[in-house]
């Protein structure tokens, strides 16, 4: 998600149900504007399988008129997981764009990008260390979506146990690979 600031957001969540309902929100906030897939390319609506089902008219590729602040209360308000993205990034990251992470914004863990080694991230992003830490591919294709760092350590697959090792909880742990 892209909030008003152009800050970019992952939202996690363990159903449907609250998926559903957050985009009802955030489509509430989406300007109105048609997309021009040959500008912007097209927004196709897959299923499981990768079968095209349609195309999205309206133009998803730009902020919404809500705040971080709104859209991380509105998250938590729904029991999902916000983590501020590629906050490494000079673009589209909560400190390229604001500089800093609020004291009183409460998330769940950060995201760096792997544009930077957990090595470099930890040496020149110091004062960040004290939130729980992922890194993904910030994939915009299928075919990036194959790098893979952050393990869990989990007593199983649950949404309930991702937030409890985001939170150091009874022996879970978020756990980085170089």
């Amino acid at each position: 998600m892209q909030s008003v600031e152009e800050v970019h957001l992952l939202c996690l969540f363990e159903n449907i149900d609250q998926v559903l309902e957050l985009q009802e929100y955030v489509y509430g906030a989406l300007p109105s504007i048609k997309n021009n897939p040959q500008y912007f390319g097209h927004q196709w609506l897959v299923d499981e399988r990768g079968n095209i089902l349609g195309e999205e008219d309206r133009m998803l590729v730009t902020s919404i008129s809500l705040t971080v602040d709104e859209v991380a209360a509105k998250v938590h308000e729904l029991q999902g997981i916000i983590i501020p993205a590629h906050v490494d990034r000079k673009h589209f990251s909560i400190i390229g764009q604001l500089g800093f992470i609020p004291d009183n914004l409460s998330i769940d863990a950060i995201e760096f990008s792997r544009a930077i080694s957990p090595e470099d991230f930890k040496s020149n992003f110091k004062h960040l260390l004290n939130y729980p830490l992922i890194t993904s591919s910030d994939a915009h294709s299928l075919q990036e979506m194959v790098y893979q760092k952050t393990c869990f350590l989990l007593k199983e697959l649950s949404f309930k146990e991702i937030l409890m090792a985001l939170r150091g909880l009874e022996g879970r742990k978020v756990l980085i690979r170089d």
